[in-house]
């Protein structure tokens, strides 16, 4: 009797077990994807900052209701856990239907780890119930930490840009605040990079080696993730022996505890500078005049003028004149940084040459009849003689393809012009190129300016037409009190304007049914500064991957009216993330961009695209600029940050 009621117990108990297993089968919920870098870092606490370093998703299964759900997140090595949480200390959390879980999120459930020695680990997480039964499988990733004085020794140290080595200061620069820039350390680290910029000044007899030895430094500055610093007051003059006004610099890389990133112990070669240079000017091209268009003549010669640097350095000076074909979709800075240039000539002591052959036309896709071109000053070393006073401006032109009409080009008030109160009460000129390739016949010009506001667009910004009138055969107008303020929404105190040409016809006459570009102006209203306004990417703008991989120009605005003292611009970029919007991202996202420009209102990008765009990473992005003193303070209101702006890449 007594075996009986032991078998009916045991067959009541395999009974509960199988009744609680039922209630609580492994896949309540199902770990959608769990992604680790396979290289991370030793110390845990920074894989939060590692862009996909971490990423869970999980996902409940439809009709079951869980209560009380805990994420375990593990690190183990050799079958034995080093750090994370247990069973019963995880905290409870809620997933909903699916759940993305940040980096962050998961580098807080090993918040205890220690920093790992180098070698091979595994990572594991697994969701359990209330009851710290297992709800989900358990799914592990391999990854490996490296030795860090290996990986320390693995960058190339940064390289001075600016100041060039031995540049001399003129007289007139010497009070100045000086910009100096580097580059970064390659590869580029994932965590924080600090530079240490020091200066010293040199003594008579001293080589820059024995003035790092034995002379203290005059300056020295860290600056975080970014490779410029603007230093003012470094002249103290005059020199006087045993000082002399010649000093030397270099930039050391450190990681977050202050140890050197890279061979050279993370250093930068040495360069120089000195004070007391007599001024010099800079180049300036004088023709072909920018934006201008030539007719062709057959085998006729293009004539390329400019001034020479003043005043004239010692020695011979060599002039190079480089001129790049445009291809279509290219603005200036593409063909001048991926096109080979169609003529590379030097020139001795003379500021003019003269070039056949230009013109090999007619112009076919890809290529088109538009150029630009540059002139830069070198000595017989073939060195630049006097750093950015040695080289031009760029310059465009066009030449005038057989058979075709050219329409207007815009000329002043240049692109984004800000035009003072005082100035655009009085009168304001707009002037544009006359229309070539169709001689004989009249024009009519008609001039169409709109302001901010109703249905038309320019930059992803609503417009409504303010202004338009019609000259004859005159590539000009002049128009009185264009302001008619205040400004107050939906008006605003920006404006465009576009010029389109008619032939006898009336009808449209050239390229684009004859109209010019859009350029757009804006009138300062009162004292009060006027913050960044972003110009490109527009705003909501789509590019291909083809653009954004020849490399993004970003330009804006200055600040107006300029302050007194240096502005630096700092842009910044934001990758979205599934279900963000720009808000989201720019509170939550680490930036994927942050460059500082010092009196500069345009960067060039390279590698914001690294596609294709996966989940939970799109291909749309945020961007903004901010203005800041040299102590790296905000200026103005509004922290000194501009509009949002969002693009994104095909």
């Amino acid at each position: 009797m007594r075996k009986v009621s032991i078998l009916t117990a045991f067959i009541f108990c395999f009974s509960c077990i199988t009744h609680v297993l039922a209630q609580t089968p492994l896949k309540q919920i199902n770990i959608v994807s769990f992604n680790v870098k396979n290289k991370l870092p030793a110390d845990v606490s920074t894989w939060g900052t590692i862009p996909a370093g971490l990423m869970l998703v999980a996902q409940k299964v439809p009709q079951v209701n869980l209560q009380g759900i805990k994420l375990v997140v593990q690190i183990k090595q050799g079958g034995s856990r080093i750090c994370g949480t247990a069973v019963d200390a995880a905290q409870l959390i809620d997933i909903g239907t699916v759940r993305n879980f940040t980096a962050n999120e998961l580098v807080g459930y090993l918040s205890q780890c220690p920093i790992l020695k180098p070698g091979n680990y595994i990572i594991c997480v697994q969701f359990f119930n209330i009851d710290r039964y297992p709800i989900s499988e358990e799914r592990c990733r391999d990854f490996v930490v490296e030795d860090q004085v290996q990986i320390q020794q693995s960058y190339s140290p940064p390289q001075n840009i600016a100041p060039v080595n031995e540049k001399k200061f003129t007289i007139n620069e010497q009070s100045a605040p000086i910009t100096f820039r580097w580059t970064p350390i390659v590869p580029k680290p994932k965590a924080t990079v600090t530079y240490r910029l020091r200066v010293w000044q040199l003594m008579q007899g001293q080589t820059g080696s024995a003035a790092m030895k034995s002379n203290g430094t005059i300056f020295e500055k860290d600056v975080n993730s970014i490779t410029q610093a603007i230093v003012t007051n470094l002249y103290t003059g005059p020199c006087k022996p045993p000082y002399l006004c010649d000093y030397v610099w270099n930039v050391q890389a450190l990681d977050k505890e202050g140890k050197p990133l890279g061979t050279n112990n993370g250093t930068s070669e040495l360069s120089s500078w000195s004070f007391g240079a007599t001024q010099t000017s800079t180049l300036k091209l004088l023709s072909p005049e920018n934006k201008s268009v030539i007719a062709p003549v057959e085998n006729a010669p293009v004539n390329f003028r400019w001034t020479p640097l003043v005043p004239k350095p010692q020695g011979s000076v060599t002039y190079r004149l480089r001129v790049w074909q445009l291809m279509q979709g290219q603005n200036s800075t593409q063909a001048m940084r991926t096109n080979k240039p169609i003529v590379t000539k030097d020139v001795a002591d003379i500021t003019e040459a003269s070039i056949s052959n230009i013109y090999t036309g007619p112009c076919r896709p890809p290529y088109l009849c538009d150029y630009v071109w540059t002139v830069q000053a070198i000595d017989k070393e073939g060195k630049p003689i006097d750093d950015d006073k040695s080289i031009s401006e760029e310059f465009r032109f066009g030449i005038q393809d057989a058979g075709s009409v050219k329409s207007p080009s815009l000329v002043s008030p240049i692109d984004n012009k800000i035009i003072p109160l005082e100035e655009a009460k009085k009168s304001v000129t707009f002037r544009w190129t006359p229309v070539i390739g169709k001689p004989g016949e009249h024009i009519t010009y008609r001039y169409i300016n709109s302001n901010l506001a109703g249905n038309n667009t320019y930059n992803g910004q609503a417009y409504k037409t303010a202004v338009t009138k019609e000259v004859v055969d005159v590539t000009e107008i002049t128009l009185s009190e264009i302001f008619t303020g205040p400004c107050r929404p939906p008006y605003l105190c920006d404006y465009t304007w576009q010029v389109q040409a008619f032939g006898n016809d009336g009808k449209p006459i050239g390229e684009n049914e004859g109209k010019s570009e859009v350029f757009h102006y804006s009138i300062q209203e009162n004292d009060e500064t006027k913050l960044p306004t972003l110009l490109a990417p527009a705003n909501n703008s789509s590019l291909t991957k083809d653009e954004a991989g020849l490399g993004l120009k970003f330009r804006w605005t200055p600040l107006v009216p300029k302050p007194q003292q240096p502005v630096t611009y700092r842009l910044k970029v934001w990758q979205l993330m599934q279900g963000q919007n720009s808000t989201q991202a720019m509170r939550t996202n680490k930036p994927i961009v942050v460059k500082d420009m010092g009196d500069i209102t345009e960067a060039s990008i390279s590698n914001i695209y690294t596609g294709p765009c996966k989940p939970p990473y799109l291909c749309d992005f945020v961007w903004t600029v901010q203005a800041l003193d040299k102590e790296g303070k905000v200026l103005t209101s509004n922290e000194g940050t501009s509009a949002i702006f969002q693009f994104n890449i095909k």
